[in-house]
């Protein structure tokens, strides 16, 4: 009987942000109390939630940032706005960022979540819990990127959004220099 060789195919699957991201952001206007944002994030059992202007994303407020910058201090929630105490710039992320890349951009940021924004709209939240959902085999893969070159002072730019830090502008393309968060001609400055 012959033998046959059965040529083997590399099966390349990307995930995408999207495949994998919640839809149903939890936001909150950052005129409100510290208080207020603490009782929602318990009442919804998330430990961040997206802070708004109107109708646009400005910044994130963390179980962290109400343990360090609230309670630590002695400050009063009831008294203390969303505004004064949220982490901004808001970085944020595409819906058609690869999984991998958003793997990576976690990593290398020490972040541990992204709201996913497309055409100026927020449309959805990924964390590190979502990617580990997928597939187990995914926690490889996440040890691997979370030993990235802490001195690597690229990220790829298209999968970064946000305001740049040093004129405030809102840009598509934030680049890291000096671990700041610049638009492209701000980073072009810093070089000069």
């Amino acid at each position: 009987m012959p033998a046959y060789i059965v040529p083997r195919y590399k099966v390349k699957i990307s995930l995408r942000v999207k495949d994998v991201m919640s839809t149903s952001p939890i936001i909150i206007e950052s005129s409100s109390s510290i208080h207020k944002a603490a009782q929602v994030m318990k009442q919804k059992g998330i430990s961040s939630i997206i802070v708004i202007e109107g109708d646009k994303p400005i910044g994130m407020l963390t179980e962290r940032d109400i343990t360090e910058k609230v309670v630590a201090k002695g400050k009063n929630p009831n008294e203390l706005k969303i505004k004064e105490v949220m982490s901004a710039p808001l970085l944020t992320i595409s819906p058609s960022t690869n999984i991998k890349e958003a793997m990576k951009l976690m990593a290398k940021l020490n972040m541990q979540r992204f709201p996913v924004m497309h055409e100026k709209k927020l449309i959805g939240m990924i964390t590190y819990e979502d990617i580990l959902r997928i597939s187990p085999a995914m926690l490889d893969v996440l040890e691997e990127q979370a030993t990235i070159n802490q001195d690597e002072q690229y990220i790829n730019p298209s999968a970064l959004r946000g305001k740049c830090e040093e004129c405030g502008v809102l840009t598509d393309h934030l680049v890291n220099k000096n671990n700041r968060f610049l638009c492209e001609d701000c980073a072009e400055l810093l070089e000069e």
